[in-house]
């Protein structure tokens, strides 16, 4: 039924407009971007996600809302791999996502439209995330890419494929950045791109590899780092110079150029340090960690817009700007838990917010209605 009724996607050729019977042919209901994901409609109408993503079809399946959103997922030919499906859970009353049967998901990625000159890629978990970093960043020359979480080696290959197949567009100060959730298996993704990056089709000349192996110690992992033996000396010596968890061993192995890193599972500081190891080393380059000060963008962008809604009532004007949320991040949440009322630290900080910039598209009654009336 998948193959039957999904359209493939043919290289080169975007994903517009389906003819497929399983989706609508433009996602009319945003209320899973809008009211949950608290995603504005200039962000998700914007031509880098205009008809990167759909609502289900709810007459053909019965089992889906009008609501949810499909998000199409590509191979590394190009081809259409699978289908994610975003929907809210109302007995968890949580965003939940899963994937169409037949879908290949070890292999597809999800993808924003690719802009006519990249100074950024941006790969996160969620389609949400991606649409989040833009809203909150507003760079239109960066390439968005999702791997849905739990990514896998062919993912891996599949985002890198389409790297190599754009770099005639990558400008001089490309970078890529590491966007994941703020947590333990969040850095471990970003350890397996950094892989992907360093490695090439021959192994011999590739710069490194990342294997796991069994730990000693229960509840620890461990970690090898094969480097090559051109490069070995100077990774061991950023390895052995940078700061480590007090639970984190390494051993470096100057027989087989390679460095072991031991630490406990849910250590996220240890996690950090090893993909910072790699990243401050010569073995990849214009690699960053583009980290949220939440668990993840989306988190970031709901605190933020929940911040400018209370400043908004206040009748100031003004508005914090993400760059200012960034900066003093951890102050702002230390005066929270001190006061308790977000108010209260708005007024001690008013003084270094900036004006407010009214960027939010016109209101077109009709056009307000008339999508009111689809929905309903």
């Amino acid at each position: 039924a998948f193959q039957q009724n999904i359209p493939v996607k043919k290289a080169d050729e975007p994903f517009d407009y389906p003819t497929g019977i399983l989706f609508m042919k433009k996602a009319i209901n945003t209320t899973l971007l809008s009211q949950i994901r608290n995603i504005s409609k200039r962000t998700y109408e914007h031509p880098l996600f205009k008809n990167t993503f759909f609502n289900c079809n709810k007459d053909i399946d019965s089992r889906r809302r009008g609501s949810d959103l499909a998000f199409p997922c590509y191979r590394s030919d190009g081809s259409l791999g699978g289908i994610n499906i975003r929907y809210f859970n109302q007995h968890r009353s949580k965003c939940a996502s899963m994937f169409m049967v037949n879908s290949e998901h070890d292999h597809s990625i999800w993808h924003s439209n690719i802009p006519d000159n990249i100074d950024k890629v941006f790969i996160g978990e969620s389609e949400f995330d991606c649409m989040a970093h833009f809203e909150l960043t507003q760079n239109p020359n960066t390439l968005y890419i999702s791997h849905q979480g739990n990514l896998m080696p062919g993912q891996v290959e599949t985002i890198m494929t389409l790297l190599k197949e754009n770099v005639g567009k990558f400008s001089p100060d490309f970078k890529m950045l590491l966007g994941a959730d703020n947590d333990s298996r969040g850095s471990h993704y970003d350890l397996l791109l950094i892989c992907g990056a360093a490695a090439t089709k021959d192994k011999s000349n590739a710069k490194c590899f990342v294997s796991e192996i069994p730990s000693k110690k229960e509840g620890y992992k461990a970690h090898v780092v094969s480097v090559r033996p051109d490069l070995y000396e100077s990774f061991k010596k950023v390895c052995l110079n940078s700061p480590k968890s007090d639970n984190m061993q390494v051993i470096t192995d100057d027989e087989h150029c390679s460095v072991i890193v031991s630490r406990p599972r849910d250590d996220k500081f240890a996690d950090d340090a090893l993909t910072s190891m790699i990243i401050n080393s010569e073995l990849v380059r214009n690699i960053v960690k583009a980290k949220s000060m939440t668990k993840d963008w989306n988190d970031d962008l709901k605190l933020l817009k929940s911040i400018n809604s209370k400043i908004s009532g206040m009748k100031l004007d003004k508005e914090m700007s993400y760059e200012f949320f960034r900066e003093r991040f951890s102050d702002l949440l230390l005066q929270t838990k001190a006061v308790r009322h977000i108010a209260d630290v708005v007024m001690l900080v008013q003084n270094q917010l900036s004006d407010k910039k009214n960027e939010e598209l016109p209101v077109n009654k009709d056009e307000k209605n008339n999508d009111r009336r689809m929905r309903l």
